[in-house]
């Protein structure tokens, strides 16, 4: 089953982002590799971020589908930590 989450970079940050979400994605167990490897796109500017969508596949949809995207999630959180990536809050 295909799963889309949604995240945002600080727009101090390198652009170039996904690697390291794709990576991160890989680090999760129930994510599929090859053939269908995880991919991710710039989606747009918003209002404090630069906008991604990381879409990925997973191979036991019936073990949960919260639960996959929670892991990716904090696989992310902590790839980002690793790698100076800020995850940015809205500025008034």
């Amino acid at each position: 089953m295909r799963l889309d989450i949604f995240f945002g970079t600080a727009y101090d940050d390198d652009p170039s982002r996904c690697a390291i979400a794709i990576e991160a994605a890989q680090t999760v167990k129930r994510v599929l590799g090859d053939p269908r490897a995880p991919v991710c796109h710039e989606m747009g500017f918003g209002d404090s971020s630069v906008d991604y969508t990381l879409r990925f596949w997973s191979m036991d949809p019936a073990g949960g589908l919260t639960n996959v995207r929670g892991a990716v999630y904090l696989a992310l959180w902590d790839t980002f930590k690793a790698n100076g990536v800020s995850i940015p809050f809205p500025r008034e």
